[in-house]
């Protein structure tokens, strides 16, 4: 299956100064390719999302339309704060910085890497990888007239500046709700199974859940009762006969985000759900 991407915005504004941080996500099912799709509206619900390996940050930024270096990017308090977010953040997200803000030799873009300190799932229906996240920060300032389309921080003085080294007060607190919000909204919502406190839960409840059905299926292969056997193996085949239902549902909404893939490109369950629901 192709890679596709999405975008979300999230915006602020502040002493005349505007702040839109705009976050493009690229997923990928199966192998990556190097057509990308782009998907309108939201994920289909029955469709996990997870992470194979480090996720990579990739940041840009403009002023009034003017795009701005990337080796500004990376010198900028911009950058720090953001990599500072996620060293504070990071037990919370389950992610931590692997990297300092680099510059990529290969397309010159700022970007940070972060590793799970979660282990890594194995998906059991069709899923979803989060590859990378871009987010570009695009500021408009107000401009002194005859500074239109000269340097991207023309009209600014250097403390004013949104990417200078040494970031201003309004502009801390402008980044400290936009950054809060891109990740409560845009990243634990939408990837439970990756951010955030919900994944803690849910990996203690598969932990007691495997050992309750190890106990049942123990229970029922021992017991001389020949009725309650009969009657507990019509409720696990039932049981199971719901997960493969649940996988296929999950797998027909995968199919269905991009309809003219072919069906054998799209990541399939590694065995039946009936099996890995015994």
């Amino acid at each position: 299956m192709p890679s596709f991407t999405f975008s979300s915005d999230v915006r602020d504004s502040t002493d005349g100064l505007l702040l839109v941080l705009r976050a493009r996500h690229i997923l990928v099912a199966g192998s990556p390719s190097d057509d990308t799709h782009i998907v309108k509206g939201r994920l289909p619900d029955g469709v996990d999302v997870i992470l194979e390996s480090d996720l990579v940050i990739a940041l840009s930024g403009t002023v009034n339309r003017v795009p701005i270096d990337a080796s500004d990017i990376q010198c900028s308090a911009i950058a720090r704060h953001l990599l500072n977010y996620f060293h504070v953040n990071s037990a919370q997200l389950g992610l931590r910085p692997a990297s300092k803000i680099f510059v990529d030799d290969t397309d010159g873009i700022a970007k940070l890497t972060l590793s799970p300190t979660r282990h890594l799932l194995r998906p059991r229906t069709a899923a979803l990888r989060l590859s990378a996240i871009e987010i570009l920060y695009v500021f408009k300032t107000p401009q002194p007239q005859g500074t239109s389309g000269a340097q991207p921080h023309a009209g600014l003085a250097v403390a004013a500046d949104p990417f200078s080294p040494h970031a201003f007060l309004p502009l801390v607190a402008a980044l400290d709700r936009t950054v809060e919000r891109l990740v409560v909204t845009q990243l634990i919502r939408r990837y439970p199974l990756i951010f955030g406190p919900w994944r803690e839960r849910f990996d203690a409840e598969v932990a007691t859940s495997a050992k309750i059905a190890r106990a049942v299926a123990d229970i029922v292969s021992r017991s001389s009762h020949a009725e309650f056997s009969q009657r507990s193996r019509r409720l696990i085949k039932a049981l199971r006969r719901n997960c493969a239902a649940i996988a296929k549902a999950s797998d027909d909404a995968l199919r269905g985000l991009l309809p003219n893939t072919r069906g054998d490109e799209v990541l399939l369950p590694s065995s039946s759900g009936s099996e890995e629901c015994a």
